[in-house]
Formats: structure tokens, C-alpha cells, sequence
């Protein structure tokens, strides 16, 4: 068996070190050419594939009811090749399911985080790039991300025609301390808890939920860092 192996394998993992690179270089050229998605083109389709703009990737998506739309949904979120403020673009797209075919619904570039294809394959496939996952609960399209030290959650839905952040909520923790926050705007509720791990520490322990009136943020135009409020319920600065 094992000289069977010696026989086989180097010729097999040289096809798939050359097949590795041909991608790599083939993807490249489609980013220099500009030849990619820039968005999704199609407005309807008999399958979700199909909608996929080429070298997007798809990393997550979730079928059901949401409240305002009639029919059945599917909701998707994409990595793609664009180019963000910082790192690279993630677009959430919602499909409407009218009889066997899927109609495009909305897709909004601001309502995900932008990511950061650091080994440069342009296949935006590896575990640090797609850490989050988009699912239909309660009417409403939740959005979950996964961190190397904490989890953030954020809910949107329709309010009055227009798609809206309706709450959100993190975590974070250290080696030192715990920390969580969150917000709904339709209790008004913001709360907030610190707590210290491992040694107390007199005084760094928190927690308290306050009222606060903050203004509506719209899915296209989300920044939750512009909204960044203090214990005293006051916009900081």
C-alpha cells in the first residue's frame, strides 16, 4: 500500500498545487480587469445560485416569513471582491419566493461588516472571513457575527416602508474582563455590563439598563460607531 502511495500521490498533490495556482492567477486577472460582480444583475431566478455576480462568495443564508412581505423569503449574505472603506465589501440580499420563482427584493452593501482577505486569493473562504451568519427569526433578518474575543448580533426589519436597525447587541471579553452591550430601539432600553474575570477588582464591576432616544438607523446608511453613548445616556463625543 504505502508503495502504491509513493507511486500516486506526489503526481496527485501536484495537480492540486498547479490547480490551486491557476485559480489564484485566473482570479487575479478577473480583479485587474475589473471583469467581477459589481452587483447583482439578475432580478429573478429559479434557484439563489444563480444569482451569485462571479468571484462573489457565498457564506450564509436562511429562509423564511418576513413581517411586511407577503410571500416567502430567502435572506443571503455575500463576501465579495469590492472595495470598502477599509477592507472588502459583504452585501446582504433579500429574495422573495413568488411561486417557484425567487425575485431579488433588496441588496444593501452598508448592512454587513466589511472583511479582510489578508492571503489575497481573492476566494473569501476562509474561517476569519466568513465569521457571521444571516437567518429569518421572528419576521425579522438577525445577523450574527463570531470574533477571536467576543460575538455581536444585529436585528433588521421594515418599519414604515423603509429596512431599519431594530436592535443590537455585543460582547467582548479580555484575559481581565468581560463587557456587554445592546440596544433596542423599540423599548429604548440600553444596557450595559462590565465584570472582571478571574481576581475581583474593587470598582471595575458594572451593570445598569437605561432609557435612551436614539435616532433611527437605516440598513443603507448603518454606522452603529456614530451612536456611541456614555452611562449618563448622553451622545459621546
Amino acid at each position: 500500500m504505502l508503495d502504491s502511495m509513493m507511486n500516486y500521490l506526489p503526481d496527485e498533490a501536484w495537480k492540486e498545487h498547479k490547480r490551486k495556482h491557476e485559480g489564484i492567477s485566473l482570479r487575479k486577472q478577473i480583479i485587474s480587469e475589473g471583469s467581477f460582480g459589481k452587483k447583482i444583475e439578475l432580478k429573478e431566478a429559479d434557484s439563489i445560485r444563480k444569482f451569485t455576480p462571479t468571484l462573489w462568495y457565498l457564506v450564509s443564508s436562511d429562509s423564511g416569513k418576513i413581517m411586511g412581505i407577503d410571500n416567502t423569503c430567502v435572506v443571503v449574505g455575500y463576501n465579495t471582491p469590492l472595495g470598502g472603506i477599509y477592507n472588502n465589501l459583504r452585501c446582504l440580499a433579500i429574495f422573495e419566493r413568488v411561486n417557484s420563482v425567487y425575485k431579488l427584493k433588496l441588496q444593501s452593501f452598508r448592512a454587513l461588516e466589511e472583511f479582510a482577505d489578508d492571503d489575497n486569493d481573492n476566494l473569501f473562504d476562509r474561517l476569519d472571513e466568513t465569521n457571521f451568519s444571516t437567518k429569518i427569526e421572528n419576521g425579522r433578518i438577525v445577523v450574527n457575527y463570531s470574533y477571536m474575543r467576543g460575538e455581536s448580533t444585529f436585528t433588521y426589519g421594515i418599519r414604515d416602508g423603509e429596512w431599519v436597525l431594530f436592535n443590537y447587541s455585543s460582547v467582548h471579553r479580555t484575559c481581565c474582563a468581560g463587557e456587554s452591550y445592546s440596544y433596542d430601539y423599540e423599548t429604548q432600553k440600553y444596557s450595559c455590563s462590565i465584570s472582571s474575570v478571574g481576581e475581583y477588582v474593587p470598582g471595575k464591576d458594572t451593570s445598569y439598563t437605561i432609557y435612551q432616544k436614539r435616532p433611527i438607523i437605516y440598513m443603507d446608511s448603518m454606522n452603529v460607531s456614530k451612536f456611541d453613548y456614555d452611562e449618563t445616556g448622553i451622545l459621546a463625543k
